[in-house]
């Protein structure tokens, strides 16, 4: 399920955008969550939000 899932949201951002969801000209803001702790991604993103 979780499979159709992946296909159907890449399909549909390929086809409304012409790109692929992992593309990060797509999104105002992109995070490897993998490094940071915690609390210091949830600060970027609250400093980012506060900078709009």
């Amino acid at each position: 399920m979780l499979d159709d899932n992946d296909r159907a949201r890449t399909a549909s951002v390929n086809h409304f955008h012409g790109a692929g969801p992992a593309d990060p000209r797509l999104y105002h803001l992109v995070i490897d969550t993998t490094r940071p702790p915690v609390p210091a991604t949830v600060e970027l993103i609250v400093v980012a939000v506060r900078a709009f």
